[in-house]
């Protein structure tokens, strides 16, 4: 199904399987209901590259 607008997705939300692929710590702070974490990186994980994104910059982050 094609969502037009948030309003008709969040309507139909009950019958959408939903993946979070944000950390857990993320994913804890919020989200969808019924959403289920399926985390790309871990806590850890997420924390060094984004201190790696912040020191060094975006290209160094994705190469890592």
């Amino acid at each position: 199904m094609e969502y037009l607008n948030p309003i008709s997705f969040i309507y139909d939300l009950p019958n959408i399987p939903l993946i979070d692929v944000r950390s857990p710590v993320e994913y804890n702070k919020g989200h969808i209901t019924g959403a289920l974490n399926i985390p790309v990186f871990t806590d850890e994980e997420r924390s060094q590259i984004g201190s790696l994104y912040k020191q060094k910059g975006r290209i160094p982050a994705i190469q890592k």
